[in-house]
């Protein structure tokens, strides 16, 4: 396993313990109307991985420097519903996902991970993608595990 797989496989496994011992009233409590719970906080995770497991099939394929788009992260939020979403579902479809993208990651050689991506008019390698990747899944992380109610 790649130092990038195991930095997530700790990410997910420390986030799944904690929404598997925390109370579903620490887990959907919202610090404010307009921030996220934890559980809307995981939700945001998935539609992350989602739109990171395209990128990075995509790029494999497509003219380069690649273009995608970004997304919405609070209106997807609020589109999921993720704040009235089983826990346990949402449990799952996290962890699937990231399976399936440090799968993803154990496929890429030097040459795919030197492939270009532009966003918002700045080129990066698919390394850098993957390492902003890795290292949003961990400062959410330590947002969920440490956050304490209000």
């Amino acid at each position: 396993m790649s130092p990038r797989e195991q930095r997530i496989s700790d990410a997910v496994r420390e986030i799944v313990d904690y929404f598997k011992a925390t109370p579903e009233k620490e887990v959907i409590s919202k610090p404010s109307p307009v921030k996220w719970s934890k559980q809307e906080i995981l939700g945001h995770l998935i539609d992350s991985a989602m739109h990171n497991i395209v990128r990075v099939a995509e790029v494999q394929f497509m003219d380069k420097p690649f273009q995608r788009p970004g997304y919405n992260q609070d209106n997807l939020v609020k589109a999921h519903q993720y704040q009235r979403a089983d826990l346990s579902n949402l449990i799952a479809v996290f962890e699937s996902l990231n399976q399936h993208m440090m799968f993803l990651i154990s496929l890429q050689t030097e040459n795919t991970l030197a492939f270009t991506i532009e966003f918002q008019g700045e080129v990066n390698s698919l390394s850098f993608w993957l390492e902003d990747y890795v290292s949003h899944l961990e400062h959410h992380a330590r947002q969920i595990v440490t956050q304490r109610l209000q």
